[in-house]
């Protein structure tokens, strides 16, 4: 399997601790995400949600290259407020995301996202392979559109 990572950063004119609780709490997920909506702790987690916490599974659906599907993750790391991760544990392809909180002048927090995508077969391998630098580019793009969403809500 081959991987393609990329990393974009905004700075939020929002305490750190205003920006950390929007980004981990999933109903504000299909806001700033791209793809991503119904986000859920999975169905058997009892009669209340849990705390999002590390090793805390949820489940949304995600729609990629014009089909819908069903996401499974598991939160790999929740250090508030400074580091939340994730990892798919079932979807159409492997992901891996990080965001990392650092406290900015003035009272603002700045905000970084690394996506880390795995290929899910032969063909993207190659693809991975032979246009890695363009899709790493557009993996960045399209994360600083997010980010910047993300500044959006926060700052409203």
């Amino acid at each position: 399997m081959r991987w393609l990572s990329a990393t974009a950063s905004v700075e939020i004119d929002r305490p750190i601790e205003t920006v950390w609780a929007f980004v981990t709490d999933l109903a504000n997920m299909p806001q700033w995400v791209d793809g991503v909506s119904e986000p859920a702790f999975f169905s058997g987690a009892g009669p209340e949600p849990p705390a999002l916490g590390r090793g805390v599974p949820f489940t949304s659906r995600y729609t990629y290259a014009g089909r819908t599907h069903t996401m499974h993750y598991v939160v790999t790391a929740f250090e508030p407020p400074g580091r939340y991760a994730l990892k798919s544990t079932e979807g159409p392809y492997p992901v891996e995301l990080t965001l990392r909180l650092d406290a900015a002048p003035g009272g603002a927090t700045t905000l970084s996202k690394t996506t880390r995508a795995g290929s899910d077969g032969p063909v993207t391998s190659a693809m991975f392979l032979l246009v890695g630098p363009l899709l790493r580019r557009l993996m960045r793009r399209q994360i600083a559109k997010e980010l910047a969403r993300c500044k959006a809500a926060c700052e409203s």
